[in-house]
């Protein structure tokens, strides 16, 4: 019996000059590979400042730039932050994770609980029939789920359980509606032409009956899991199967000269994207676009959505600066609840348990305060917080106290190192001005690509000392009115008033910017 199979080509053409990108396509960007001491010693600097990661028990070796990791963690969801930290590396060919949990035990029944807490109060995660099981520490899934991304969110979850040592997900995809292999395939092309990590890279997108093949070659092994990644997100995928080569003399980061795209294109984009992931509700999302300048207005069905929205809209090529208006619109339930609920969560959570943090819920509105120890921690309280029924908007009052001293000098030298180490930004990191005062860091120079911009903005909020990011950077032949958004009255700029970079978007303390 023959079978379709329909091969779309991802390679982005509207928004690349064609002429430079052929060019160095020809030039194969001729980037010397580090030898393997050195990546291994880049992998070794990367993790050791990065506050999501704990380092002292992680051994790093590094054969014909394959890097493994061994040794323990004190927990799942550090297994992974290690894994992606090590694969953005320049010269990672690729990573063997073999880093294991090891902690304090606990006992199975208390694990099951919260994991089964976690996975319903994360609105993100829809699953019928879910059945949750756990043995010394290891954790069992089932369940239907109407896509593999919501199945995939629900695994996450559970990795920030403390006491979860490994995870069998065993939820099962029903898709509510059949779609041809055609569209889908269409679908997970386009996502991939607007991705700012994956745009105007050579791959091909097969799909035979929702089953979706990815080949072709890439510059690193980021970039060959985000486009897996992103093909998942996809509704009516029943399986991927990733077969992207990575060539390291391939420059992943360089893709020719970009062109923004006009209003009305980034506009459609942002729609699409919005669109494409089967964790946001976007039938009532308004987008508006003014020089690169995306709003997001309308409302959502949770705090989680909105939060979600936003990073999507972030990955846009073209997006530079995001201003989130959307409202939540979700039944309103006792406060007592919703703040218990919180607490829960949070003291559930692998990363925030050690922090004393107190929680207030007026009709939804909830305000976040204590201290924590990093700006990734303030900004995962948020995210732990907004995944809870009936929360409508939250106020993250949340200080960030380094309970290890850093020199202003020393915070620009550790971002220094981590943007000349990057797969996207170490061709231009030169060319990027780092200036930190008193652990707040501004970001400013010129790139050639929309994810150089992003990645810098990421490492730098992602590096111990920082205590705020403001990413200024500009792309090459892209014109944005810095002054006029700076000096304009009666805007929001996101540098001001409180706005600051957290982890993946802008945030700003206050009702509705949760």
């Amino acid at each position: 019996m023959q079978t379709n199979r329909i091969v779309i080509r991802a390679t982005v053409v509207p928004i690349v000059v064609l002429a430079s990108l052929v060019a160095s396509q020809e030039s194969m960007a001729q980037t010397p590979v580090p030898e393997d001491r050195t990546i291994t010693f880049l992998v070794g600097e990367a993790l050791r400042n990065d506050p999501r990661v704990w380092l002292a028990d992680v051994d790093i070796a590094t054969d014909e730039g394959i890097v493994t990791l061994s040794g323990s963690v004190t927990s799942l969801i550090q297994v992974r932050y290690a894994g992606l930290i090590a694969k953005k590396i320049h010269g990672v060919r690729g990573v063997l994770n073999r880093l294991r949990v090891q902690t304090l035990p606990r006992p199975d029944l208390d694990i099951a609980s919260d994991v089964g807490a976690r996975i319903e109060q994360n609105t993100a995660s829809q699953i019928r029939n879910l059945r949750i099981r756990v043995t010394q520490g290891k954790v069992f899934l089932a369940g239907d789920a109407t896509s593999f991304s919501v199945g995939l969110e629900a695994g996450l979850s559970a990795s920030e359980i403390p006491g979860v040592l490994d995870i069998q997900n065993d939820i099962r995809i029903k898709p509510l509606t059949v779609r041809p292999d055609k569209l889908v395939a269409e679908e997970i092309a386009a996502a991939m032409q607007r991705d700012v990590y994956l745009t105007g890279l050579k791959i091909d997108v097969a799909v035979n009956d929702g089953a979706v093949s990815l080949s072709g070659v890439v510059g690193n092994p980021y970039q060959r899991q985000r486009a897996g990644d992103l093909a998942w997100k996809t509704a009516n995928v029943t399986d991927v199967i990733n077969e992207l080569e990575i060539n390291r003399l391939i420059d992943g980061g360089e893709r020719g000269m970009v062109m923004a795209p006009s209003a009305v294109e980034l506009t459609e984009d942002v729609i699409a994207q919005l669109q494409h992931d089967p964790r946001v509700d976007a039938r009532n999302i308004q987008v508006t676009v003014r020089d690169g300048h995306v709003t997001l207005r309308g409302h959502v069905p949770s705090v989680a959505q909105r939060q979600i929205a936003e990073m999507d809209t972030r990955d846009v090529v073209g997006a530079v600066w995001v201003t989130n208006l959307l409202s939540v619109r979700t039944d309103l339930q006792d406060d007592r609840k919703v703040e218990a609920a919180i607490r829960q969560a949070l003291s559930a959570d692998t990363v925030l348990r050690r922090y004393l943090l107190k929680v207030q819920s007026v009709d939804g509105i909830v305000s976040l305060s204590g201290t924590v120890n990093s700006l990734f921690s303030k900004f995962h309280a948020s995210q732990v917080a907004g995944r809870v029924p009936g929360v409508r908007a939250i106020r993250n009052e949340i200080s960030v106290k380094l309970t290890t001293h850093f020199r202003d000098k020393t915070v620009e030298e550790q971002i220094r190192t981590r943007l000349n180490s990057n797969w996207e930004t170490f061709h231009v990191s030169k060319r990027i001005k780092i200036t930190v005062s008193s652990g707040r860091v501004t970001l400013k120079g010129d790139v050639d690509t929309f994810a150089q911009r992003r990645e810098a903005g990421r490492m730098a909020a992602f590096t111990a000392g920082v205590q705020s990011v403001q990413n200024q950077v500009t792309i090459n032949g892209v014109k944005y009115p810095w002054e006029e958004w700076n000096d304009a009255p009666n805007t929001t700029r996101p540098e001001d008033d409180g706005w600051r970079f957290r982890g993946d978007f802008f945030e700003r303390p206050g009702i509705g910017r949760g």
